[in-house]
């Protein structure tokens, strides 16, 4: 995230939560939406300078975003809702955009980079092995694949799940409204920190497609027995890519 990104991020929310439409309509699918803000605060702000005094450029931004996300929103609200009449169906296909692995990946964004310098530094404290592998590079992507020292489950595999058992415990804020790690009480393993490393510096945007098609694997019938593969066409629209950042300038 940008200089100042912890503040935008906070400053989107709370412009975010004076949106009646998604605190009535779209309630039932909120986390998806939350989820789906960080992701597009990511696009438009990710690797640029923005300063806290920039508050019109901001709510300027948050109001493409917002347009683009109500979109989305109707789109997944509307699919679900052809796919079933029944409510508690509905109820379930809701869960499921709530919590997903896509919404987990999005959700770390805004600590990747910290969770990097994090993980690198516990790393060379604890003696931990850390990977060679370049930055973004495509055998990132390789190791992820492989499995765990437990054989368990694909490195990639292991990492979802730990942030989604811990992923609001691995970055904390102080008092001081600074991150902190709090990697020594997760009592993660020494593989599991090496996965994590792997992960840090896999591109997202592959992580991303990567999900997709996972996902993009699982279809359901409706009532008129028509196959609807929902979680694609919910996972294509959040690898869509919206807004412009034109107007600000990069350093």
């Amino acid at each position: 995230m940008p200089k100042d990104g912890l503040y935008i991020i906070d400053k989107i929310k709370k412009l975010y939560s004076s949106e009646d439409t998604f605190q009535g309509k779209y309630a039932p699918i909120a986390q998806m939406i939350n989820s789906q803000i960080i992701r597009s605060i990511e696009r438009e702000f990710g690797g640029l300078y923005v300063n806290k005094t920039y508050d019109i450029l901001i709510k300027s931004i948050f109001d493409d975003i917002i347009k683009n996300i109500k979109i989305r929103a109707s789109i997944v609200w509307n699919t679900i809702n052809h796919v079933t009449e029944d409510d508690r169906q509905r109820a379930g296909w809701h869960t499921i955009m709530n919590n997903n692995h896509l919404n987990v990946v999005h959700n770390y964004l805004p600590w990747k980079d910290f969770l990097y310098n994090t993980l690198d530094e516990f790393s060379t404290k604890q003696s931990i092995k850390k990977p060679t592998e370049a930055i973004y590079s495509a055998d990132v992507i390789k190791r992820l694949f492989e499995l765990t020292e437990s054989k368990e489950c694909s490195r990639l595999q292991r990492v979802l799940d730990i942030l989604e058992q811990h992923g609001k415990e691995i970055v904390t804020i102080n008092e001081s409204g600074n991150e902190e790690s709090n990697m020594k009480k997760l009592g993660l393993e020494p593989d599991d920190i090496y996965s994590l490393q792997l992960f840090t510096r896999a591109n997202p945007y592959e992580i991303d497609q990567v999900i997709a098609d996972m996902y993009g694997m699982i279809s359901i019938q409706d009532q008129d027995d028509v196959e609807h593969n929902v979680l694609k066409d919910i996972i294509t629209l959040s690898l869509f890519n919206d807004t412009t950042t034109g107007h600000i300038n990069k350093k």
